[in-house]
């Protein structure tokens, strides 16, 4: 495959440090410590950030849901779908006050889906078409890449135009010079570069005003941030008010797949529009029950993630303490700007040699030339493990001047 040039690519972007030789593997499970060929890390990114997966009650239901509803999937939900999936779908419904919710395999397939059952000019039948051709995207700068991908065909300029992060005066802007078209306003609730949070209620006051659909992205502030208690209830009290919510099950729960909420009549079309309910697998039966349990469980009791968020305020005030420079936004996304890329690359590489592991976030998961370490506390880190990932950053902060 000479012609295509992969060689020549992959040797370049090595030697520019931006690429490890391997992903690594690890041995046993994915938590607060792993292991790899042999060494002990203390792991930073693990989206798993409460831990439910080490709960015996929950391993126990999901072998209890395995023997109960199988392992196979049975397909796509064009046939049949599994009742665990029709009990997530009704519990994300109450959670965000909507009429109906169609569960996907996965986040990204939830919003390529969206959009495509959202832009499509379809022929139902001989008399019955549906075109959604001239749909105009408006989207925040710093939307997740699974997003961009998903508008990636629309023409910029013409059907997709962006505004910069949280920039709710410019977002009003082109509102006003696209009133009386089909608008769909795309954003985060909490942003997975940065950890900022977006100004719900500002947004989808903005679309009701000017007659425009608003679509969340809610996978990091699901079954985190609520309207009752803890930080952001007034953004996210606002929530519900817009028209359609996208989560994510990988983060606060732990597990796989995703959810679109909304109208019912809308929710409908996507389901059988979108492409990636119908043309791919629906989540495994017994990992739905698990979602569902650990759906109910966190409803029922808010300890867990107010004890999480207690410890994530701590450990922000540890990494301010050495110096570091973080997001502005306290959510438990914890970003440490950087700036350079490669810079950036060295020290996590020198973080893994002392037992750390650590994401690094650069183009085009963040803006060019501003990189960053991201950091996700878990509930089941130490102090000793925060203290002692603070005090190698405060040695590598005076290393490389970050």
């Amino acid at each position: 495959m000479a012609k295509w040039g992969f060689s020549d690519g992959v040797r370049m972007v090595r030697e520019a440090g931006l690429m490890p030789a391997d992903v690594p593997a690890i041995d046993g499970a994915n938590g607060t410590v792993v292991h790899i060929a042999g060494r002990r890390f203390i792991n930073f990114r693990c989206v798993d950030f409460l831990g439910w997966q080490h709960d015996e009650d929950v391993v126990a239901h999901f072998t209890d849901a395995a023997r109960t509803y199988g392992l196979a999937n049975g397909g796509s939900r064009a046939q049949a779908i599994s009742r665990p999936l029709r009990e997530i779908e009704r519990q994300v419904c109450e959670i965000y006050g909507k009429e109906s919710a169609i569960t996907f395999a996965s986040g990204m397939l939830a919003t390529v889906g969206f959009v495509h059952a959202m832009t499509s000019k379809i022929q139902v039948t001989s008399t019955i078409t549906a075109d959604f051709s001239d749909v105009v995207f408006l989207m925040d700068r710093a939307c997740h890449w699974s997003m961009w991908k998903a508008v990636e065909k629309m023409q910029p300029g013409r059907q997709l135009f962006s505004f910069g992060h949280n920039d709710v005066e410019r977002l009003r802007t082109l509102l006003a010079r696209h009133q009386g078209k089909r608008v769909i306003v795309g954003f985060q609730s909490v942003y997975s570069g940065d950890g900022s949070v977006a100004p719900i209620g500002a947004i989808t006051d903005l679309c009701a005003e000017y007659d425009a659909v608003s679509y969340v992205d809610d996978a990091n502030g699901f079954m985190v941030y609520d309207h009752e208690t803890g930080p952001y209830t007034d953004e996210f009290r606002k929530l519900s008010q817009a028209t359609f919510v996208m989560t994510s099950f990988t983060k606060a729960i732990g597990m796989v797949g995703g959810a679109i909420a909304g109208p019912a009549d809308a929710a409908k079309v996507i389901e059988y529009f979108s492409g990636t309910s119908m043309f791919t697998a629906a989540l495994q039966p017994p990992t739905a029950s698990t979602i569902a349990h650990i759906i109910g469980r966190s409803r029922e009791d808010r300890q867990r993630v107010d004890d999480y968020l207690s410890m994530v305020a701590w450990f922000r005030e540890q990494l301010i303490s050495v110096g570091c420079d973080l997001n502005d936004n306290p959510s438990y996304i914890i970003s440490i700007h950087v700036g350079d890329e490669r810079v950036a690359e060295v020290v996590r590489c020198e973080l893994q040699e002392h037992g750390y592991l650590v994401s690094v976030f650069r183009y085009p998961a963040a803006e060019r030339g501003k990189a960053l370490l991201r950091i996700i506390p878990n509930l089941r880190h130490s102090k000793e493990h925060m203290e002692g990932l603070a005090d190698t950053l405060k040695l590598l902060k005076g290393k490389y001047q970050f």
